[in-house]
């Protein structure tokens, strides 16, 4: 056996693994179609939710000026949301013919963008109103129970709202954020590549 081993040799000798850039590329249409049926779903559930509050309203008839204004901040803190998400569509939709890898690094990029934005102000504002609303909304029934029950009341929605908030939300968000920044990661790789 020879002790003169050219690792430079075997290092050129060596397979580089070259990333499949059309399955990125269905990789980031599969994410795009998750993204356009969770908005649908988010539009529709928001739409019956403010439906099925209105009927609340209008066929409960409250007497307090708190249960307005929580049904009022409830229903605004949906709209909210909504039309925050719908914000994305214009990223569900665009066209992909002749894009290139930088093109699509970009598209990420104001995705990854855009789901922060969704994840921080619009989430955010949306559990403040929501919870809000839900909290001036239980008043007037909770006038109408013992305090032990009207407490009860309250702490189980705060409860819900707590785990909402704490355990939930940040589950979410990280599963969306490990998506995308798998994505974002693979073509930063390839246009490292390309432009060396």
């Amino acid at each position: 056996m020879s002790d003169n081993i050219n690792l430079k040799e075997i290092w050129n000798r060596q397979e580089v693994a070259i990333p499949n850039i059309q399955n990125l590329y269905d990789n980031v249409n599969q994410l795009k179609k998750l993204n356009l049926l969770k908005l649908i779903g988010i539009t529709i559930t928001g739409i019956t939710t403010i439906i099925f509050i209105s009927f609340i309203w209008y066929f409960y008839q409250p007497k307090l000026i708190t249960t307005k204004i929580g049904i009022l901040l409830s229903i605004i803190s949906i709209v909210i949301y909504v039309i925050a998400h719908n914000s994305m569509l214009s990223f569900l939709f665009k066209k992909n013919r002749a894009i290139n890898n930088k093109d699509y690094l970009q598209l990420l990029i104001k995705l990854k963008e855009k789901q922060l934005f969704l994840q921080t102000r619009t989430l955010n504002t949306f559990f403040i109103l929501f919870s809000l609303g839900i909290s001036l909304y239980l008043f007037e029934f909770t006038l109408k129970m013992s305090i032990l029950l009207g407490a009860v009341i309250y702490t189980t929605t705060l409860v819900w709202i707590a785990i909402n908030w704490f355990y939930f939300k940040p589950l979410i968000i990280k599963k969306q954020n490990t998506k995308i920044d798998q994505l974002l990661l693979k073509f930063k790789e390839i246009s490292n590549q390309i432009s060396n």
